[in-house]
């Protein structure tokens, strides 16, 4: 019979196998195979988080989570094109162009044909030649980095923005284990996240900024509850220094602290954010970086809940997409449920606190125009602090959104959204739901017997 320890090995070699195929074999085009190998993949990241015992050490978990990362060290990024991008944007910093003032077309057409093959080889890769960057400095900052490093080759700048945020996701993990400690809970919870197969090839495989904008912000938790107000402002303003969103979380935050601390949150949160937004107030930047922004959030679509529903009744109703209307209406909509849920936050314990900050994550998904795999992380990881699991759900739903790269037109099947949001609102009922749980449980108990 094979031992504890044994299946553990066994178990974790199959996942490392599982991750390599999905990072350097399996197209995303491949649809049916990546879907079954990541659902083996979720499959077992269960099993390893059921073997492993509720004491582990943080050398161990950072041993375990390191391994599964590094496996994908030189690996082309294979659900994203944005890597493309941001070593483009790198390219241009280091030439001494500013990504928010020229798009990449506008580039091509002053540049001479010949002047540099590697920008060439770039553009012909792109997804959006005609947009203006819609990355922060922050973000620039490591393009620029992988760009000076790399000398023009694109797999070296792949694995020096890949290092870098391997980095970020080991100091998320001991960020983790500090917190876990501060709530007396077992620190295997970690795991949930740091061996979470979405969280694997989305940060680590794909390169997307999500992991680095989380170390900030789950340091800006853990210092809010060690009453570290001004560090607490600080880090939650390098977090959105990274990526806007969590300015949502802002409102939360300060419902936790007495109202004497608001004023020192508030302008340590706001200087840090006005440093490192600093850099888009020079020459054109800001201009071109809030028109691609506003474009981005007037034009795109996708893998959304409530914004298709409502689309669909503009098509039976007006016989056109009804965005121009339902985008703005759905993002006051968001600001109104995050006020609500600030307003019913109050001085209850650290746990309590944390499910309102996954509650604000919730509507702000719910009522989004576009919903990437990736934009879900944060939510993945907040949520082990909680017996909340639906956003762990998600994590293995969420793949079916990768249906629609299979075909040329990035077309969605509503049948496959379908089953991705049934699925979704079934463990949020086994969530929040009171009364749906006694009954789900005796339901699965009368299947069993």
């Amino acid at each position: 019979m094979i031992s504890r320890r044994a299946g553990f090995y066994l178990l974790l070699f199959l996942f490392v196998c599982g991750t390599a195929a999905l990072g350097y074999v399996v197209p995303r085009t491949a649809f049916l195979p990546a879907l079954l190998i990541f659902s083996a993949l979720f499959f077992i990241y269960w099993a390893l988080y059921r073997l492993t015992r509720a004491k582990l050490s943080l050398k161990r978990i950072l041993f375990l989570a390191l391994i599964v990362r590094l496996v994908l060290l030189i690996a082309v990024p294979p659900w994203s094109e944005d890597y493309i991008r941001f070593v483009w944007d790198g390219q241009l910093l280091l030439q001494g162009h500013n990504p928010y003032t020229l798009t990449p077309g506008e580039f091509m057409a002053m540049a001479p044909p010949a002047s540099n093959e590697f920008l060439q080889e770039l553009y012909s890769g792109l997804n959006s030649p005609d947009y203006h960057s819609v990355y922060t400095p922050a973000n620039q900052l490591v393009f620029w980095l992988a760009a000076w490093l790399a000398d023009e080759n694109l797999t070296r700048a792949v694995v020096v923005i890949r290092l870098i945020l391997i980095v970020f996701e080991m100091l998320t993990l001991i960020l983790m284990y500090r917190m876990l400690e501060l709530l007396r809970m077992p620190p295997k919870r970690i795991l949930l996240y740091g061996l979470n197969p979405l969280v694997i090839m989305e940060v680590t495989g794909n390169l997307h900024f999500e992991g680095m904008m989380l170390t900030f912000i789950l340091a800006a938790m853990l210092f809010l509850l060690r009453n570290a107000t001004a560090a607490s402002g600080a880090f939650l303003g390098a977090a959105v220094a990274v990526k806007l969103n969590p300015l949502m979380l802002v409102p939360v935050f300060l419902k936790k602290l007495h109202k004497s601390a608001w004023g020192i949150f508030i302008i340590t949160c706001t200087f840090v954010i006005s440093v490192g937004l600093a850099p888009l107030l020079w020459g054109n930047a800001l201009e071109g970086y809030l028109e691609s922004l506003g474009l981005y959030a007037s034009s795109f679509e996708f893998n959304a809940s409530v914004y298709y529903l409502l689309r669909e009744m503009g098509y039976w109703t007006h016989g056109y997409n009804l965005i121009g209307v339902w985008g703005p209406v759905l993002k006051w909509l968001t600001l109104l449920m995050i006020a609500w849920v600030a307003w019913k936050t109050g001085k209850g314990s650290a746990v309590t606190w944390i499910e309102k900050l996954l509650l604000v994550y919730w509507f702000f998904f719910m009522f989004s125009t576009v919903v990437h795999p990736w934009y879900i992380l944060p939510a993945v990881a907040i949520s082990a602090f909680t017996q909340k699991r639906a956003f762990l759900v998600w994590s293995f739903l969420v793949f079916l959104s990768y249906h629609a790269y299979q075909r040329e037109d990035y077309s969605e099947s509503f049948w496959i959204l379908g089953v991705e949001y049934l699925g979704v609102l079934l463990a949020l009922g086994w969530d929040y739901v009171d009364k749906f749980r006694p009954k789900a449980v005796s339901l699965l108990q009368r299947r069993s017997t």
